[in-house]
């Protein structure tokens, strides 16, 4: 018997040993954080890198065109200046894209941090007694903390907690943050911006809601019917442009053409100007702005607490989200996003951005969405985002300040409708009540309540109640006789082209991650019907189960990650000793018509192992049933 090694704990050489081990760890993280050009840029090659350059420049044009309205947008709702959003949006992705672990993410200003900024801004600015200045200085001093916090979580390897907040809680914040945008920007659509001592930008968006709206309906003979058209033009109009092609600047375009009419035609109609609200929109856009610390005192303490919380959370939750989403969106086959790195990244982002006139920003969705739609294929399309958003706005500084108060409503509107997706709210109801209970509480808790109280309760119910109400839904497979599965066999297949029945048989182990990247590329392509992804449960792979973690619920999360919502999937466990003979008696009786399988290529021979392939099963069980294979290699 061969002699091993045992870590002691009580042994003073081994604590030592294991502490060296940590401050490796630590020393290489820091070293890879820190490269520059690293893998992200894997894609720059020698023979294409003229078009790869030129697709990231038209794309990060695009992105541009549509980030500066919706930038500005995103300041205003918090408070700030519009043209704060800008640089803040700009520096944001150069330093993201210099720093963090995607290769594709869009970094900017989010609808996520409103309610934090926003209330921070309220309260410690003119509404609270203060100015502007303080407030921003104030921002900047938490904005740094949860900054070097999230720094110190890259360096101590976190990133993979990132994902401990359940998918329930994250739908539910994101459906109430959509809730309170959309409310507390409609005096901007109303028209009625100019009796901000009623219902305007000093109102409390943590909790004042239900007040806004009710001091809206009792001044609705001030509301101005040209500036709702506006509004609600600029929404419609953003909509339309945008289901023609993602290529169109859709909000710049509908912000454009509101603009003129209110400048030209609707000149005399008494419709407000971001002029009016906030003067003219300097061009000189690098301002730098130290932290600033009130007075301390106990609430003081309290809200630095809160507010580091609060960015640290989005910024945490929010880039994890938007990378893992932009790996699967763009199909990426090479050097998936490294979370521990995005944390490093998100950190820099968080302390440099605010120093420079700007705020926090994170991973945004729906910009890197269009990044990637647009042909970005490398983390050159943000730097040429950053660089086409501040040229822009420094030469159209003068005729953004004429933009329609309304038409910032109407792009805000916009955005609110684009967070709430229903294909997310039905896969939280078809996991189980609880989860369903769960997302509805936090979605009503967040724009009734405040940020805080809303994610802080509905974690604190999720690990209470989970032992208890937590329970997942197994989808048991029907057992169909010979003479069920003759008589389905001619529908197996509906047209040309299209699969009703996929399998995906899941080891979860570290090999399920190209399998899921594969299914997630067929799924999208809209040949696929019903998913049904199967656990074999033998000795030798039960030793990848997560301890207290149902299988059903490990499968669902490894799903969920890798391929996002699903539309009408099942998850069935399958007890065996052999994982070949079931997965071949599952298709049987299931009528599967396609079969997702993961072949070995090995390092040494470079050869498809097909041993254990299902093909060979077909054939030594006589197997005539008709069944396409697509298999998915795995290093």
């Amino acid at each position: 018997m061969k002699n091993v090694a045992v870590l002691n704990p009580h042994d003073p050489a081994s604590r030592i040993s294991s502490r060296q081990t940590v401050l490796s760890q630590i020393w290489q993280r820091l070293i890879l954080f820190n490269t520059l050009i690293d893998s992200r840029f894997e894609d720059i090659k020698k023979e294409t890198w003229l078009k790869t350059t030129y697709r990231d420049m038209s794309a990060g044009l695009i992105v541009a065109l549509t980030a500066i309205p919706m930038a500005m947008g995103f300041s205003m709702a918090m408070g700030l200046r519009p043209e704060q959003g800008i640089i803040a949006g700009a520096l944001a992705c150069a330093i993201g894209r210099t720093w963090g672990g995607s290769k594709y993410q869009v970094y900017g200003p989010t609808a996520a941090f409103i309610p934090i900024i926003g209330g921070l801004v309220l309260k410690y600015g003119e509404a609270g007694g203060g100015s502007l200045a303080e407030a921003h200085g104030f921002l900047v001093f938490v904005s740094i903390i949860a900054g070097i916090i999230l720094m110190l979580m890259g360096v101590f390897g976190l990133g993979k907690y990132a994902k401990v907040v359940p998918n329930s809680i994250i739908v539910g914040f994101t459906v109430g943050i959509a809730v309170a945008i959309a409310l507390s920007n409609f005096e901007s659509i109303l028209g009625v911006e100019s009796y901000r001592d009623l219902l305007g930008e000093d109102e409390d968006i943590k909790g004042g809601l239900l007040h806004n709206l009710a001091v809206a309906f009792g001044n609705i003979d001030k509301v101005n019917f040209w500036s709702v058209a506006l509004g609600f033009g600029t929404f419609f109009v953003t909509k339309l442009l945008l289901r023609v092609s993602i290529f169109i600047p859709a909000p710049l375009l509908a912000i454009a053409a509101s603009t003129v009419l209110a400048a030209t035609l609707l000149a005399d109609k008494g419709i407000i100007l971001v002029r009016d609200i906030y003067g003219s929109i300097p061009n000189n856009f690098f301002v730098f702005t130290p932290p600033v610390l009130p007075e301390m005192t106990s609430g003081v303490v309290i809200d630095i607490f809160y507010f580091v919380f609060g960015i640290v959370f989005v910024s945490a939750v929010e880039s994890v989200l938007c990378s893992s989403m932009a790996d699967r969106m763009a199909n990426n086959r090479g050097t998936p996003f490294n979370p521990d790195k995005e944390f490093w990244g998100q950190g820099l982002v968080q302390v440099l951005t605010p120093l420079v006139n700007g705020f926090p920003c994170t991973g945004a969705l729906a910009r890197t969405a269009t990044s990637i739609k647009a042909g970005a294929i490398t983390p050159l399309a943000g730097y040429f985002k950053a660089f086409f958003k501040l040229s822009l706005a420094y030469y159209i500084a003068s005729y953004l300040e004429m933009v329609p108060m309304a038409c910032i409503g109407g792009i805000l509107l916009w955005v609110a409708s684009n967070m709430i997706k229903v294909s997310e709210i039905k896969e939280v109801i078809s996991h189980n009540r609880f989860h369903a209970t769960l997302m509805a509480y936090t979605a009503v808790m967040v724009p009734l309540t405040d940020f805080l109280t809303g994610v802080l309760s509905a974690l604190v119910l999720f690990f209470v109640a989970r032992p208890f109400f937590d329970k997942p839904r197994e989808i048991a497979s029907p057992e169909l006789t010979a003479v069920d599965i003759a008589k389905e066999q001619p529908g197996i297949v509906s047209q040309p082209g299209y699969f009703n029945r996929v399998v995906v048989p899941l080891a979860l182990n570290e090999h399920d991650d190209y399998l899921l990247r594969y299914a997630a590329q067929l799924t999208q392509s809209g040949i696929v019907g019903e998913p049904h992804f199967i656990f074999i449960d033998t000795p030798r792979s039960r030793a990848y189960l997560k301890p207290n973690v149902e299988p059903v619920e490990q499968m669902q999360k490894l799903v969920r990650s890798s391929m996002g919502a699903v539309d009408k999937a099942s998850y069935q466990v399958i007890k065996a000793q052999s994982r070949l003979d079931s997965l071949v008696d599952y298709v049987f009786k299931s009528s599967i018509d396609l079969f997702y399988w993961a072949t070995k290529i090995t390092a040494t021979h470079n050869i498809l192992w097909r041993s254990a392939s299902p093909c060979f099963a077909v054939a030594r069980y006589g197997w005539c049933r008709k069944v396409t294979l697509m298999e998915s290699g795995v290093s």
